[in-house]
């Protein structure tokens, strides 16, 4: 969940590797003050066991976030 908190905002939600490049992201405008849940799937063209989660903004604003979680999605076989 995420709240924008004193204006609108574009912010952007990445998965990273150690070397801080973009493996894959998800732009988001936020608009409301109010609590509004965000849900999507960023989805990996590659296994990075040292990957990380990354939230930015290209510009000045303020947010909070709440109840942030990543789970693993395993393909099914035919």
């Amino acid at each position: 969940m995420l709240r924008k908190s004193d204006k609108p905002c574009e912010i952007t939600v990445s998965i990273d590797n150690a070397y801080g490049e973009v493996i894959t992201e998800k732009s988001l405008n936020i608009t409301s003050n109010e609590w509004t849940e965000y849900s999507f799937t960023l989805t990996s063209p590659v296994d990075d066991f040292s990957a990380v989660l990354a939230v930015t903004s290209k510009q000045e604003c303020k947010f909070c976030l709440d109840f942030v979680s990543l789970f693993p999605v395993k393909p099914t076989k035919p």
